[in-house]
């Protein structure tokens, strides 16, 4: 795996929580273009933000 250098925060998962920064992984580098379309998915479908 290959650290992305990418700026990645996981919100909170709950309200007044805190947000917490975190490192993406990948198999491969990935494009920055491929990074913010990843988190706009994580966020979606996993925090069910927009």
């Amino acid at each position: 795996f290959v650290k992305q250098d990418f700026d990645y925060v996981q919100p909170p998962y709950r309200e007044g929580g805190v947000s917490v920064p975190l490192h993406l992984m990948a198999t491969a580098n990935l494009t920055q273009d491929m990074l913010i379309s990843l988190k706009q998915t994580l966020y979606q479908l996993v925090y069910r933000q927009k």
